[in-house]
């Protein structure tokens, strides 16, 4: 009995032991699945089109349900690392110094109570400047920027294009302003020069190139340096045509200037634009004398509004008198409208439209545009030709095309850089050129200028090839 009971004793604090392990084994993994955080749903419904995943480099990716396509997934949590923020007087003024350039704002703002104000609240530890202070910020700023740009440049050494404006001074003149700021900045490798028509340019562009002659710069004698501005002969072609329709132009301008002087005119005219049903959803715009492309904009958006201009006079009295007696900015008096004036606007409206289009595409600064330079030259002439064939429109295209021409000048002394350009271009090569210029210029014309077309690339080719 002794035997047996001391087995049955032990028996039951082994079971005990046991028990209590393994009640201690299930509270600790209690605990330590507590100390786990539970994985949130979720809340953006994008999620429910993608799946997360680890992949072998230890990342989170996610793919996309329909098309299996692969993502990182990466939460803002990781993303974003929260610092102290501390103030930094010098830091502050210079970003001052930033706003003031990118904006261009004045350098008085610092000295105006509403600013001052705005900052006291927003940084009241900054302290303001005085504009003769932050003048010299700018300047410094400016000069760290213009070292960092002359240390690129005398790295990369490249070529460049200028284009220049300054056609009111003499070409000598001019020719030594532009090469003391090529040599200011340690540009010596010119490729081109775009200048307008003025003949003080040609000089200009001569002088320049004795000097990259002498910087032993200049490639291939400068042959392609020239270049004529397109934009430029563009703006003088146009602005010839508007002189010839220059009082229906003018009467536009005065209606549309009449009626955006007033919150109450606008208001007025949207309600004669409802009651004769014109769905045209622009606003009138006034344009700038200076700038044709404006006033093209102007009237084209005026044509469609010409039944609420006949209405809007029945309305307003002022509006016939202001026509008939207030000045233009050239002294004249606009007059009234009339049927004829329409008819004159819309043939304008249809030239212009050719040019604003042929203008941003080869003023464009996000493109290339030497390859399609030439042959927009060429739709637009072609384009004018067309225009010859309309009866209405023969006289006026006859005569800009005479006009556009002059562009160009003698086919001996176009610039040959504007035909490489497109050669090289797969879609055109030198089979296109030649065709087009053949029907730009004749026959007579072609195959010389063709031949020579190709005679200057490969007198180009072989030039880099040596510097190679």
């Amino acid at each position: 009995m002794t035997e047996i009971g001391s087995k049955i004793s032990e028996s039951g604090a082994s079971n005990e032991t046991i028990h209590n392990t393994s009640s201690l084994n299930e509270v600790e993994a209690d605990i330590e699945a507590s100390k786990k955080r539970k994985a949130m749903e979720p809340r953006a419904a994008c999620w429910k089109h993608f799946e997360k995943f680890i992949d072998k480099d230890g990342a989170t990716k996610t793919k996309c349900n329909y098309c299996g396509k692969m993502y990182v997934a990466v939460t803002k949590a990781k993303e974003g690392v929260i610092n102290t923020w501390k103030f930094d007087q010098a830091q502050s003024r210079r970003a001052l110094a930033q706003i003031i350039i990118v904006d261009e704002l004045p350098f008085s703002i610092v000295e105006k109570e509403g600013f001052r104000n705005f900052m006291k609240v927003i940084v009241p530890q900054f302290h303001i400047p005085s504009s003769r202070t932050l003048t010299r910020d700018c300047y410094e700023l400016y000069s760290e920027e213009k070292k960092l740009f002359k240390n690129s440049f005398k790295e990369a050494r490249p070529k460049v294009c200028l284009t220049t404006d300054t056609w009111t001074h003499k070409g000598d003149d001019m020719a030594a302003s532009i090469t003391n700021c090529l040599l200011d900045w340690g540009l010596d490798n010119v490729f081109t020069i775009t200048v307008d028509n003025a003949s003080s340019n040609s000089v200009t562009v001569k002088e320049i190139s004795k000097q990259l002659t002498n910087w032993g710069t200049n490639i291939m004698e400068g042959q392609h340096l020239h270049v004529r501005c397109m934009a430029h002969i563009l703006n003088l072609i146009v602005q010839d045509r508007l002189k010839e329709v220059g009082q229906s132009v003018k009467r536009v301008r005065q209606a549309v200037k009449y009626i955006r002087q007033s919150p109450v005119r606008i208001k007025k005219f949207k309600e004669c634009c409802e009651s004769q049903l014109i769905t045209c959803k622009k606003s009138l715009c006034l344009d700038v004398l200076t700038r044709w492309n404006s006033t093209y904009l102007m009237l084209d958006i005026a044509q469609h509004f010409e039944l609420a201009f006949e209405r809007y006079s029945f309305y307003d009295i002022g509006f016939l008198d202001y026509l008939r007696t207030h000045d233009c900015e050239d002294g004249t008096k606009a007059g009234v409208f009339t049927s004829v004036d329409w008819e004159n606007v819309r043939p304008m409206i249809k030239f212009l439209e050719t040019f604003y289009t042929l203008t941003l595409k080869v003023s464009g600064s996000k493109y290339v545009t030497n390859n399609v330079h030439f042959v927009e030259i060429v739709e637009l002439d072609l384009i004018l030709k067309e225009m010859t064939e309309d009866s209405n429109l023969k006289k006026m295209a006859e005569s800009i095309r005479d006009k556009f021409r002059k562009y160009w000048g003698e086919p001996d002394n176009m610039n040959k850089i504007i035909f490489i350009s497109t050669v090289l271009d797969p879609r055109n090569k030198l089979a296109y050129v030649r065709f087009t210029i053949g029907d730009m210029f004749g026959k007579i014309i072609r195959e010389p200028l063709a031949d020579a077309v190709d005679k200057y690339m490969k007198a180009l080719f072989d030039h880099y090839v040596k510097k190679s």
